[in-house]
């Protein structure tokens, strides 16, 4: 069984954006992130960048 882990924008360093995404399939977490980093912080982040800030829950 996968454990499930998180991502919130807060923990990032983005104090003023509530998006927060939890996820098993890590691939797919960090699909989301990099798709919402585009779209609404004007960002291009790696896997890399997006895994720093990912805990398990």
């Amino acid at each position: 069984m996968d454990m499930v882990q998180e991502f919130s924008c807060k923990t990032a360093g983005a104090a003023g954006c509530p998006f927060m995404v939890r996820d098993e399939n890590t691939d797919e977490l960090v699909r989301i992130v990099q798709q919402h980093a585009s779209r609404f912080h004007n960002e291009a982040l790696d896997k890399e960048e997006v895994m720093k800030n990912v805990k398990q829950v």
